[in-house]
């Protein structure tokens, strides 16, 4: 059996640029098959992932991705992922508040 030995954000840079980001995707498409056609990208996403699990922006993008494919279970746990990678980074905080927020799935403490 072969293994892989990967070299951290090194190897992973050439296929991360030829990945199609969120907005690349809907500027290209627009609205029209947007899911379908993102769908490709999350998975190259979920893989890189797979492989540098420590690495923040995949998992930023494995986030968004979920989000926009609308599965909302995985997207919130993967936003989790990457506060606990992180946690004192902005985006993944302000993304997930706004998300929950926009799902309705909040609770206004006093």
């Amino acid at each position: 059996m072969r293994t892989l030995t990967l070299i951290p954000n090194l190897t992973l840079m050439p296929i991360l640029t030829l990945i199609p980001t969120v907005g690349t995707v809907s500027r290209q498409i627009g609205k029209q098959g947007y899911k379908e056609a993102f769908k490709d990208s999350l998975a190259a996403f979920q893989a890189a992932s797979a492989l540098a699990p420590s690495t923040f922006a995949l998992r930023i993008s494995v986030a968004e991705g979920f989000q926009s494919l609308e599965r909302h279970d995985e997207a919130i746990l993967a936003y989790r992922e990457c506060l606990r990678i992180n946690p004192t980074a902005l985006k993944p905080a302000n993304d997930l508040g706004l998300y929950l927020h926009g799902l309705g799935l909040y609770q206004v403490t006093s």
